[in-house]
């Protein structure tokens, strides 16, 4: 399904969804690639996959029993970037699926803190601030006899069973061990955190729960090279339901009618990140401000700031990726560490995930950080977790 963008008011745009597609290649690279046969039996050509306008829809949001058909597209690499047999032009017809909330509006979104003041312009959070912010967790040994607790990457809680963050967090977690999630998580070498404020002192214990499965999307394609990642999503399924408190909650996910941030609106990122890369990871919860750049200033930007990416109007899918993807700027970025990191914004009053983190952002505030734009994702999250639950449904069964 397409989502379009709808301007209403200064600031402001509104999402709107329509059922079908119909897009069409770019003729410049339609012209270059090299001709090939689509699944379908159909004429097209090798191109890399997000120069593939007309099967973006489907690639970013596989019907759960098509993954394999879906997969057949795929016709070599380049730059470490997966090429697609491109269509001239796609019907893409998704069945009829209810566009359901993924969220319970009765508890996403909402924080304690913003009941007073909190300063936007300070890095360090609340003990309840972005409840929602999940620390994956692993044993660093690092030589030590004894190992030692460490977060490597960050999500973000979006019900009671389900962490959304970057595939490349969820490879990290493949790879790792007897790694969990750690939720309502302030000061990471405490056991109990306690802060002192105008109320008195508030206390939190942090919440350690396992990880039953990980999900990847199915055509994460990471490449630093392009810049970055290529479908950076992907879901932690605990091994047990979460109790909502002050201090773990879930963040809303954008729905129709859900009123977006535009260029220059302001959004926060938050987790255990710092502000240079010579820093070692935070020890307490932090936050940056960014404001949205629009995607023509932000390849603009990338061009002039990376030299082994100068031509990177050269490399096709430079030219679309950021249309999946949000582009922001800020004066204190947290840019090491912050993989799987959610952007959020607010609205009437509740919080909502705009995007995730897919890549260590640049500490320079004057290159742009990009993350994974979320609202191009919702089919895939939503049927995700119902083949997950139902998947663990037969197993009880």
């Amino acid at each position: 399904m397409t989502r379009i963008l709808q301007k209403i008011s200064v600031g402001l745009i509104l999402l709107f969804i329509l059922p079908v597609t119909y897009q069409e290649v770019d003729d410049e690279e339609w012209k270059k690639a090299d001709a090939c046969k689509t699944p379908d039996g159909e004429n097209g050509k090798c191109v890399q996959l997000f120069s593939c306008s007309s099967l973006l829809p489907l690639i970013t949001n596989p019907p759960p029993r098509r993954v394999s058909y879906v997969k057949k597209f795929e016709c070599g690499y380049d730059y470490y970037t997966v090429k697609v047999c491109c269509p001239r032009t796609y019907h893409y017809d998704k069945n009829n699926v209810p566009n359901t909330s993924l969220s319970d509006k009765r508890f996403c979104g909402y924080q304690h803190t913003d009941d007073y003041f909190s300063l936007p312009d300070k890095t360090d959070t609340g003990i309840d601030e972005f409840p929602w912010v999940a620390a994956l967790m692993h044993l660093l040994y690092n030589g030590r006899v004894l190992p030692v607790e460490s977060i490597y990457c960050q999500g973000a809680l979006i019900n009671e069973r389900y962490v959304l963050t970057s595939a490349g967090c969820i490879i990290d977690t493949e790879q790792i061990l007897n790694g969990w999630v750690r939720l309502g998580e302030y000061h990471s070498k405490n056991k109990t955190d306690c802060v002192n404020s105008s109320y008195g002192v508030d206390c939190n214990e942090p919440e350690d729960v396992g990880i039953e499965e990980t999900f990847i999307h199915p055509f994460y394609n990471k490449n630093d090279y392009v810049y970055p990642r290529i479908n950076d999503v992907g879901l932690l399924r605990l091994n047990r339901s979460i109790v909502y408190s002050e201090y773990i909650r879930p963040i809303c996910l954008p729905i129709d009618g859900t009123v977006f941030p535009q260029t220059g609106d302001v959004l926060y990122s938050s987790g255990w990140a710092t502000t240079t890369h010579s820093e070692g990871k935070s020890i307490v919860k932090r936050k940056s401000a960014v404001s949205l750049i629009d995607n023509v200033e932000c390849r603009k930007l990338l061009g002039s700031k990376f030299p082994p990416i100068a031509k990177i109007n050269t490399i096709p899918a430079a030219n679309i990726v950021t249309n999946y993807f949000m582009c922001a700027l800020g004066k204190k970025v947290l840019c090491s560490y912050t993989d799987g990191e959610p952007m959020m914004f607010t609205y009437k009053n509740q919080w909502y995930l705009a995007a995730i983190s897919s890549w260590n952002v640049p500490c320079n505030t004057t290159v742009p950080a990009r993350y994974t734009r979320i609202v191009n994702y919702l089919d895939w999250i939503r049927d995700s977790i119902q083949t997950l639950n139902l998947q663990y449904t037969k197993k009880r069964n």
